[in-house]
């Protein structure tokens, strides 16, 4: 096993995005008789539903455009408070209304709370600022829907790398046959319910090295 080995190697939905692939490989740092346990994101699994379902509304989020049309209506809105012409401000809030629209259509579908709540922290910012626009700073407005384009980016970038991470049944089975064939033996194997709960959440796996 090498200079370095150890009685316990675990992973809670980690070793996996380096590819299922090498999950197996774990066990090279087990030391005889070291147990490996591992909790590894399931592609049947209610962590993987709920991934795509966060992945899939930032994503329509984004193809809604709400984040630079809401900018735009801001921009004239803030120039008709200054005494600006208030048409671009009325065309622009038109705009941004079928954007809403699909906003309002993803909380029926999956929940105010889908995206860890960014959404719903959007949306309501952004009617919050719209009726009282003449309280707000016109740079602190415009760099807040930045950064929360910014931090919605980042959030699908997280939720696709969770969901691809996903192992399936034939991929697990792989990954318990590569443990098999490096001397290790499986003490247990297969969904992991929490309790109460009939859908899975993870695969369980533990297995020994062999003395």
């Amino acid at each position: 096993n090498g200079s370095e080995s150890f009685d316990i190697v675990t992973s809670q939905f980690g070793v996996e995005y380096g590819g299922w692939q090498t999950v197996a490989d774990a066990a090279r740092f087990l030391a005889p008789g070291g147990t490996l346990a591992l909790l590894l994101h399931n592609s049947d699994g209610a962590i993987q539903a709920e991934c795509i379902a966060n992945l899939t509304a930032a994503r329509r989020l984004r193809d809604s455009e709400f984040i630079p049309l809401a900018k735009t209506m801001f921009e004239a809105a803030f120039d008709a408070v200054e005494g600006a012409d208030r048409k671009p401000y009325d065309s622009a809030a038109a705009r941004l209304a079928p954007a809403v629209q699909a906003v309002e259509r993803l909380f029926q579908e999956y929940g105010e709370g889908v995206a860890g709540n960014a959404v719903a922290t959007l949306y309501r910012g952004v009617g919050r600022i719209h009726q009282r626009i003449q309280h707000y700073d016109r740079e602190e407005v415009l760099n807040w829907l930045e950064r929360m384009n910014a931090e919605l980016s980042a959030y699908s970038e997280r939720m696709a790398g969770m969901s691809g991470a996903s192992v399936d049944r034939d991929q697990f089975d792989s990954i318990c046959a590569g443990l098999a064939e490096r001397g290790c033996h499986i003490e247990q194997a297969g969904p992991f319910f929490p309790a109460g709960d009939d859908r899975s959440l993870a695969w369980a796996l533990i297995a020994t090295m062999s003395t």
